[in-house]
């Protein structure tokens, strides 16, 4: 259990929480946060002051990055030994498992994940929601659609699942948002349930973020969290790691990380992309 921790540590310490990779040219910021240089650097554009910290939300006044050496030779390092074989953290316990991954997968951590190519299942449509004809946009309709019966079917939840689940991988998506109703993304369990009304929320298999009534919620379990963001997202990241089961939002414009849910176990369940929508809202899967 002690060799665990550790590893869990070490691998947190090194990935950078705006695109969730392993660090590129790490730099420090004025609250200690670091953040690989790119990526901080594109947060900030357009910005001559009050430089936020899209980790701790801390704001300076100027805007200066400082290269993080330590760190930076600490995943040079780790990055060596992968490469080098199946080396292995040691802890209290005995052996542990590798920090990273053998070298082709070491590489493909240090981008961080493309947008996974994803479209709609109208298999699993709410009979109340129209999906585009390229399966990609969903808006809520004002009478019940006569679809034809299915058990992958939403009978009660106004959602739809992502026509692809996943079972291992980092994979992420850019959802575009419009209008004022009540609409929900994220990801879910194959289990989730289709036949009755549900909670979304981690204890049903769904981990989401949701707008409504003009504000956003976390939709945690037992109690959703309320949000407070510093500015109206249009575009909204969706960032899953299975292996870790972390479910991380982000606003795809600023970059800014909107929340993160405690890691989950997945339990080597299909996990699918997710939307809910009612009333006046929808939602756009981005290329």
């Amino acid at each position: 259990m002690a060799a665990r921790t550790l590893l869990e540590m070490l691998q947190d310490e090194v990935r950078c929480s705006i695109c969730l990779g392993i660090f590129q040219d790490p730099v420090s910021i004025y609250c200690g946060h670091s953040f690989c240089r790119s990526c901080i650097t594109e947060a900030w554009e357009g910005l001559s002051t009050n430089f936020s910290c899209p980790q701790c939300r801390e704001t300076g006044d100027q805007k200066i990055l400082r290269p993080n050496w330590e760190l930076a030779e600490v995943i040079e390092a780790a990055k060596s030994d992968a490469c080098r074989g199946p080396n292995r953290v040691r802890g209290m316990g005995g052996e542990g498992k590798s920090m990273f991954p053998p070298k082709a997968a070491a590489v493909s951590l240090t981008l961080s994940p493309p947008p996974a190519q994803m479209t709609l299942d109208p298999q699993t449509a709410s009979p109340w929601l129209y999906l585009s004809e390229d399966c990609k946009l969903v808006r809520w309709e004002h009478h019940e659609q006569d679809l034809p019966s299915n058990p992958k079917r939403f009978k009660v939840k106004d959602c739809v699942l992502g026509l692809r689940g996943f079972t291992s991988g980092w994979h992420r998506w850019d959802v575009e948002v419009h209008g004022q109703g009540t609409w929900a993304i994220g990801v879910a369990k194959e289990s989730v349930p289709r036949n009755r009304d549900f909670d979304l929320n981690p204890n049903e298999g769904v981990w989401a973020l949701c707008h409504i009534l003009n504000g956003y919620q976390a939709l945690t379990s037992p109690c959703a969290t309320p949000l407070t963001l510093r500015r109206v997202p249009k575009w909204i990241r969706i960032c899953l790691d299975y292996e870790e089961g972390r479910v991380v939002f982000f606003d795809a414009e600023s970059k800014e990380r909107i929340f993160a849910f405690p890691p989950a176990s997945f339990q080597e369940e299909r996990v699918f992309l997710l939307f809910m929508v009612i009333g006046d809202a929808q939602l756009k899967l981005l290329p």
